[in-house]
């Protein structure tokens, strides 16, 4: 299997040192861009880290529809955590918990690089390998990023059996310290938004009192 790269974005120079830097010291393969001129290139590499600002929102959207696209905002762009980014770090910005948010993401790719294709019922289909779910009636299909891949993955492996709020954060954000379950719902209400829009399927992932369960 190939190693994962990832690709920074970012017009300040010392803060694109220090996350190239950061990310080389785990032995993950780093591009580094100042903008997306270069978007061909960044679009060959498997994730894509961006201090994401006014001028380039919508380019990073547009790269997010496509690849697992992490954000480096100020909190006065709050309103980019509901889009379809892998994850949104607030400034100002702690080094440590991002680069294990991309590392634990990068691990989760590689177990689903291996992972077979699982069918849900006769209406969706997930390929884990290549993070996008498929409607099987009307052969239309959505990127996943690889949190909303891991939460499929990991509620298909408890069938019938609603899995805890808390539960489903540790087996998909384990790693990482003061992970709210708001994240985990924002992450959840997106999924179910893509599943519902974008494949026309309804109540898939139900929320229980107990939990979440699929629904096929």
């Amino acid at each position: 299997m190939s190693l994962m790269s990832l690709a920074i974005i970012a017009d300040n120079k010392s803060e694109l040192l220090a996350l190239e830097e950061a990310f080389k010291a785990i032995s993950i393969i780093v591009h580094t861009y100042s903008d997306f001129t270069k978007i061909n290139d960044i679009e060959t590499h498997s994730m894509v880290l961006v201090v994401v600002n006014d001028d380039n929102l919508s380019q990073a959207q547009d790269v997010a529809e496509k690849k697992d696209l992490f954000a480096i905002i100020d909190p006065v762009m709050n309103e980019v955590e509901n889009m379809a980014f892998e994850e949104v770090f607030m400034r100002p910005l702690r080094l440590g918990y991002t680069v294990d948010v991309v590392k634990q993401a990068i691990a989760q790719q590689r177990q689903h690089q291996l992972m077979a294709v699982i069918n849900f019922g006769k209406s969706l289909r997930l390929d884990p390998k290549n993070s996008h779910l498929y409607g099987l009636e009307d052969k239309k299909s959505v990127h996943l990023t690889e949190k909303e891949t891991a939460i499929l993955v990991f509620l298909n492996q408890n069938k019938d059996i609603p899995i805890p709020r808390q539960k489903l954060l540790n087996e998909v954000w384990g790693y990482a310290d003061n992970v709210e379950t708001h994240t985990l719902e924002t992450h959840i209400y997106r999924l179910r938004q893509k599943i519902l829009t974008r494949l026309g399927v309804d109540d898939f992932l139900v929320t229980s009192e107990s939990g979440y369960v699929l629904n096929f």
